[in-house]
């Protein structure tokens, strides 16, 4: 097994909330669940060296119908640092890509074990995908390039 072209230095998370519904009604058994998840992912370079990058991934998850008893809005903040050698006109769609799957799956036990220790069923987020087309870049003139997807994913 290869070691990855990105190697994550550091994460924290920079916001948690983790609301339940005390005034929740178990749906019937069987029943289908639905919950949306949101989330926006904005990459940075560091301003002296290209190789090493900030991810801050917005995560908010809830439920329209009523169906999952939570209220889920979280802020991870990771860094990252990518080989030398690795292509340096892919690296901001390699760090969007890879950098957000990476936190996103942290947040993702994390919200498994806050909400294991509430009053209802822990909540598992669903499985995304940041290999979205339509992403927003800013100008290479700005002092450090984002990349925000558009609108957030749905799921």
């Amino acid at each position: 097994m290869a070691k990855s072209p990105l190697q994550l230095k550091q994460y924290f998370f920079t916001k948690i909330n983790c609301e339940a519904d005390l005034t929740f009604k178990k749906p019937p058994k069987n029943a289908e669940t639905k919950l949306e998840v949101q989330v926006q992912s904005t990459i940075s370079p560091h301003k002296d060296n290209k190789r090493d990058w900030r991810v801050i991934l917005d995560i908010q998850a809830f439920s329209p119908d009523k169906s999952v008893p939570y209220k889920l809005d979280l802020q991870v903040t990771g860094f990252f640092k990518v080989a030398e050698g690795y292509p340096e006109d892919k690296l901001s769609e390699f760090i969007r890509i890879t950098g957000s799957s990476i936190l996103y799956s942290g947040a993702r036990e994390f919200l498994l074990g806050i909400t294991s220790r509430g009053p209802w069923a822990p909540v598992l987020l669903p499985t995304i995908s940041f290999m979205e087309p339509n992403q927003r870049v800013e100008p290479k003139s700005t002092k450090s390039r984002k990349t925000k997807e558009a609108g957030g994913i749905k799921t």
